[in-house]
């Protein structure tokens, strides 16, 4: 009887036992399977809390650990893609600077080239302009001699050739623009550097200006 008595004693401390285990098991194996769940529904912040002390613990700070490493590599892949985003906003910057330097570079060429071509037309241009104001310098004087009732038909003549040397002067500013630099100036010496103009000389003379300073 009692080695029956304690056959039985020993069977339902075992079941025992091996209920309560088995119970601690299951309730593991359920908070294994909520965690993968949750992983499989984006939840990176979930935690799996086992302590078993025993495999199951093991793997559940293993699938902790796993967690952590995705959350920590998920937030560096985020800031590389705001950097990677930052660099395509430089490139495309840099790349539409280079567009505008580029369209600019091609007008200043274009510009230079005009001014090298109005340069050598003008050059080409003043000689004659030259030559005939000689001749007309001659002529003024013979006719001033010898035919003083025709002299003032000249006139004409010289103010078309100052108009077309002006036209000239302002072709060339044009074709090689200047930046405007700001200093200051003796007001004195700019008014009489102006009145000292062979051009404006004439234009006072033609239209008897009198300027007085």
């Amino acid at each position: 009887k009692l080695f029956v008595l304690a056959a039985v004693i020993t069977v339902f401390l075992s079941l025992a036992i091996g209920f309560v285990n088995g119970g601690a098991i299951v309730r593991s194996i359920n908070k294994l399977y909520w965690g993968i769940e949750a992983f499989a529904r984006g939840d990176y912040g979930h935690r799996i809390d086992i302590r078993s002390r025993d495999e199951l613990e093991e793997l559940g700070d293993f699938f902790n650990r796993t967690l952590t490493q995705i959350v920590t590599t998920k937030r560096q892949l985020e800031a590389y893609s705001r950097d990677v985003q930052q660099l395509e906003n430089q490139v495309s910057q840099s790349t539409a600077q280079l567009e505008a330097a580029q369209k600019q570079l091609v007008q200043y060429e274009r510009m230079a080239a005009m001014g090298r071509m109005a340069t050598a037309v003008s050059h080409e241009l003043r000689n004659v302009f030259a030559e005939i104001h000689t001749s007309l310098y001659a002529l003024k004087a013979k006719m001033n001699r010898d035919y003083p009732q025709f002299s003032g038909q000249l006139q004409g003549v010289e103010q078309s050739l100052n108009h077309a040397n002006e036209t000239l002067s302002n072709i060339l500013r044009f074709s090689y623009p200047k930046k405007l630099i700001y200093s200051d100036v003796d007001v004195n010496y700019l008014v009489a550097a102006i009145l000292a103009q062979p051009p404006q000389q004439e234009l006072f003379r033609v239209n008897r200006v009198e300027v007085v300073r």
